[in-house]
């Protein structure tokens, strides 16, 4: 059995992941469940994607010189993106939020030493598992260094094809990192026209395939023709409504 399919028997069997039609994509909620009135990753836009259903919210975890972690995604916009009555919340705040029968996949921002002991004392605080977490990251290091520490997170590297990219060097990348999913942007798939061939060949080496930044409707049909396991999407319920007029299967929202 290939590790991917280990995983998500696990978190099937535990309760954490919905268990839909193989061929159905999951729609994660990037960043919470935002618009133009609720900034994303607050408190607010990631229990709206859990009250509109989503099963994943994928959300950024920033550990501060002060040892505090907290959920933004862009230090320089910090301010600029969440202003009152809207606050930065911690890692309790996010997690507090988290239904024991779904998901939150959180990106490592700022790492330092203590990120994986205080990542996972705040996971167990809330009453978590590894099962209900998913951790990314495009830095290598810190997702190598996070699944060293922390060897029973599946971790999911995050990363832009580039021109010169094949399949067998992302393979060999997610293997050094340790890695439960490789996770390429859409956008640059499509740039560099990757087929469902190297998207096979990775799932063949056994990980998950995904795909982050599936914010349109042509994106979508890429990621159901590329047979994706999951994305995220800036969109989420507009991302259901795209699956229909696409007539493309999504992991059903949690009733």
């Amino acid at each position: 059995m290939k590790i991917a399919d280990i995983a998500l028997a696990a978190a099937v069997a535990a309760g954490t992941l919905h268990a839909g039609a193989a061929d159905a994509i999951e729609c994660v909620a990037h960043r919470g469940y935002w618009n133009e009135k609720i900034p994303e990753n607050t408190v607010e836009a990631i229990a709206r994607a859990y009250a509109c259903g989503a099963n994943w919210v994928e959300t950024d975890f920033n550990l501060e010189e002060d040892g505090r972690m907290l959920c933004y995604h862009d230090p320089k916009r910090r301010d600029e993106v969440v202003k009152p009555p809207f606050h930065v919340p911690t890692v309790d705040e996010v997690l507090a939020l988290v239904p024991k029968e779904r998901g939150i996949q959180c990106e490592i921002k700022k790492y330092g030493p203590d990120y994986a002991e205080k990542f996972d004392r705040a996971v167990r605080a809330a009453g978590l598992s590894e099962t209900n977490v998913l951790v990314s990251s495009f830095n290598a290091n810190a997702l190598k260094d996070f699944k060293r520490r922390k060897p029973t997170y599946r971790t999911i590297y995050l990363l832009g094809i580039k021109a010169t990219s094949t399949p067998q060097e992302l393979v060999a990348l997610g293997k050094d990192v340790g890695a439960f999913a490789i996770c390429p942007g859409a956008d640059s798939a499509v740039k560099w026209k990757w087929t469902v061939a190297a998207a096979d060949e990775i799932r063949a080496a056994g990980f998950s395939f995904r795909l982050y930044g599936v914010n349109n409707l042509e994106l979508l049909r890429y990621a159901s023709k590329m047979k994706a396991e999951a994305f995220t999407c800036n969109f989420f319920e507009t991302a259901f409504e795209w699956a229909a007029a696409a007539n493309v299967k999504l992991v059903p929202k949690h009733r």
